[in-house]
């Protein structure tokens, strides 16, 4: 089974809808906002990369969301969104279709007032604002409103929500629980983040400048029918942790050197690996598994943002020699922002990338020597954290340029 992307709807400091992002990506930059943040020293003007959830009224009366906060109103444009691309009716049963959120922050810029208690100030929290402080308002809104009868999740792991979600997912149609998905992260602008960002940048204690803080979402229709996929199969997904010690012993860890040897790696994580299975929920039971994304070949197009593109010589991924060998790792963080579901805007990026053929990108977007790029390349969407926590789910193209390995099945 070969599950793929079918839609894609995204909302973001860069606008609204899948081709304000195409537009954004060929620019190279975004339009960005200042926002106003009360502390007790005074207000401070901080730099920000916003999303306008106004589209909604297109889809829903605004009196239906008086109710809602923006986290929940930015999961529900960015859901209707990937329903229109993916050319679904909104009167369309949807009894088969599973929902999946994701979110690094969640609801939290909702739960806490920020702006009263960073100024020493009491929070007063509404009966409303109540309602809304569980990390699942937003999918449980989102089902709602689309009369969905399926199983729904809310996906909570910090900067590998995305990924940890993908790999559901793809469990979810593997199974035959769910015909499609729709799978999404969002998180809403942290004005703490944005305060303690700012004030480690002023200081100098964040080195190299980092892109604002951003917020938005980005929701894709995942799906088994190869008629409806347009930006993408997903090969692999995974999100765990990967201890030093096993990322140094090539014989037994999959991010190195592959998992053909693992007869049972449906059944199990390779020694040292927890978190998930490494190899692709696409793959049939077999004791030929695919080799796994994370060790880049020549011709796969790397996703991340810069401080995980500086982890990878650190986390003997060898990831970082083959990148500046092939001169495609980019990062898209400038166009959306810092925020901790940003691989849900750089597997959208992917997907456009795949289904548009871009083959040019900005110089700015590249880590290092730019250079062209090939739309029929496989793209890894990456995330390393601390203490060799790590994620990332791989695209491959609809008409791959480059034979897969063994075991693949393309």
């Amino acid at each position: 089974m070969r599950i793929g992307i079918a839609g894609i709807g995204v909302v973001g400091g860069f606008g609204c809808g899948h081709p304000a992002l195409l537009r954004a990506l060929k620019k190279g930059s975004a339009e960005t906002a200042w926002k106003t943040i009360r502390t007790a020293g005074g207000d401070m003007e901080v730099p920000a990369l916003c999303a306008d959830t106004s589209a909604l009224a297109d889809y829903v009366p605004l009196r239906t969301l008086r109710r809602n906060d923006h986290y929940t109103r930015m999961a529900l444009l960015g859901s209707f969104l990937a329903l229109e691309d993916a050319k679904i009716p909104p009167g369309e049963a949807l009894h088969r279709m599973g929902i999946i959120v994701a979110t690094g922050l969640g609801s939290t810029c909702n739960t806490l007032d920020f702006e009263d208690i960073m100024s020493g100030k009491n929070a007063v929290c509404s009966p409303t604002l109540f309602s809304n402080s569980v990390h699942n308002a937003a999918a449980a809104h989102i089902s709602i409103f689309l009369k969905s009868g399926g199983p729904n999740l809310s996906v909570n792991q910090y900067e590998l929500s995305v990924p940890s979600a993908f790999m559901t997912a793809c469990h979810w149609l593997r199974e035959e629980r769910t015909d499609t998905v729709l799978l999404g992260g969002v998180d809403e602008f942290s004005k703490v983040g944005a305060y303690y960002r700012f004030n480690c940048e002023k200081s100098g204690k964040s080195g190299k400048s980092s892109p604002p803080v951003g917020e938005g979402c980005a929701f894709f229709i995942l799906t088994s029918d190869p008629e409806k996929i347009r930006y993408g199969y997903i090969e692999d997904a995974f999100a765990g942790i990967c201890p030093a010690e096993t990322m140094e012993d090539s014989g037994l860890h999959p991010l190195m050197n592959g998992i053909s040897h693992c007869s049972d790696l449906w059944h199990r994580p390779p020694s040292g690996v927890s978190g998930g299975l490494c190899s692709t929920p696409l793959q049939e039971k077999s004791g030929d598994l695919p080799h796994c994304p994370v060790e880049m070949g020549e011709n796969t197009i790397l996703m991340c943002d810069r401080e995980t593109y500086e982890k990878t010589a650190a986390a003997s991924l060898r990831i970082k020699k083959t990148a500046r060998k092939t001169d495609t790792a980019i990062s898209c963080s400038r166009l959306y922002g810092s925020l901790p579901v940003a691989m849900a805007f750089d597997i959208a990026a992917a997907g456009l990338i795949i289904k548009e053929g871009i083959r040019n990108l900005p110089a700015d977007l590249f880590l290092h020597s730019p250079g062209d790029i090939s739309p029929a390349a496989p793209v890894c969407c990456l995330k390393i954290r601390e203490n060799n926590e790590l994620g990332f789910v791989r695209l491959l193209p609809l008409h791959p340029l480059f034979p897969a390995k063994k075991g693949v099945k393309v």
